[in-house]
């Protein structure tokens, strides 16, 4: 099943910018992995899934993952995605570029870029700066995404054989945001 994934990618040609498979790489299997997926992760890869792969490799790519999984070369070894440890509304949130978050509500308006400043970590591959609360210098960058409500939570209070029952909700609001950047 392994050796007809790799010859099916080796007849793609490079699939990335930076190299094309060949059998001294290392492999991942990524179960469905779709074409957006692969856009969402386009962050990840020097210039851009979308630019160093062609609209037929992405084509063939999501034909693999149909059958069973997608394999795709790891040649990006040396390179690593900051991700930060945020808190915000008393939680603490693992966050990187390009992810969308829901927090607890923030006065914002929609399509408003905020700053997060209270960050208790950054990191980079092996490399972790931790704070003392906070990491010095450090900040986060996101964009007001949507304000909503989650499901409702049922509340139900009974006594039993005393005739009591008391029924609730609540529908706790968030904020739903878009991380632009980590710095720090």
């Amino acid at each position: 099943m392994g050796l007809q994934i790799r010859q099916e990618l080796a007849s793609l040609g490079p699939i990335f910018a930076f190299g094309a498979p060949s059998p001294t790489a290392s492999w991942t299997i990524l179960s469905r992995v779709t074409v957006a997926t692969l856009y969402s992760q386009a962050s990840f890869f020097p210039g851009g899934v979308g630019r160093a792969c062609g609209a037929v490799h992405l084509r063939r790519a999501a034909v693999l993952t149909c059958r069973c999984a997608i394999a795709l070369p790891v040649l990006c070894k040396g390179l690593t995605h900051m991700y930060a440890v945020i808190k915000t509304g008393g939680k603490q949130y693992k966050v990187a570029a390009g992810e969308k978050i829901k927090v607890e509500q923030i006065a914002a308006d929609v399509g408003q870029d905020i700053t997060i400043d209270q960050v208790l970590a950054v990191g980079s591959g092996a490399d972790l700066k931790v704070g003392t609360p906070w990491v010095a210098g450090a900040s986060v960058t996101a964009t007001v995404v949507a304000h909503g409500k989650h499901d409702k939570v049922r509340i139900f209070k009974m006594r039993r054989r005393k005739h009591y029952q008391r029924h609730g909700g609540h529908r706790q609001p968030y904020t739903e945001l878009q991380i632009s950047a980590v710095n720090g």
